[in-house]
């Protein structure tokens, strides 16, 4: 897609396919470091289900949070679902310049993307599942901040 716009209308015309009880976005965050994101809930959730941390998925790296459409409708079954874009990718903030900066600066801004995501949507534990870029991120994260990372 040609814009921001034209992107996120394409990803949720994608994920409108899936059993999800509606399905819209929002841009989460502090200021430089938001991040685009889609919560699905279940149409017909379990009582159990309900009180579950939701499972949040993390794409790789050139992809966005669409990548994870046709998995939506099993993981629905199991917990409600938050699909995020990365820093720099999709509809999120674009990335700082990290000119001349080392892996680890480079790490901290993903890790600290997605800690003030968290902080802002105020959820106390999540599952993170993540593909290549989405994994690291999603280990990094929960290395620094375990009490948050559920499995």
């Amino acid at each position: 897609p040609a814009s921001r716009e034209a992107l996120v209308r394409a990803q949720l015309a994608l994920l409108a396919g899936c059993s999800a009880a509606g399905v819209s976005g929002k841009l989460v965050g502090k200021d430089g470091a938001r991040l685009w994101t889609v919560h699905l809930k279940s149409r017909n959730p379990s009582p159990a289900a309900r009180d579950l941390a939701p499972i949040v998925l993390l794409h790789g790296y050139g992809a966005g949070l669409a990548f994870w459409w046709r998995q939506v409708d099993s993981l629905l079954l199991i917990r409600p679902v938050i699909l995020l874009d990365l820093p720099g990718h999709g509809s999120s903030d674009t990335l700082p310049c990290l000119g001349g900066g080392s892996a680890a600066d480079a790490e901290a801004v993903f890790v600290e993307a997605l800690e003030g995501w968290r902080e802002t949507l105020g959820i106390a534990r999540m599952v993170l599942v993540g593909h290549a870029l989405g994994s690291y991120v999603a280990a990094c994260y929960a290395l620094k901040y375990p009490v948050h990372a559920e499995k």
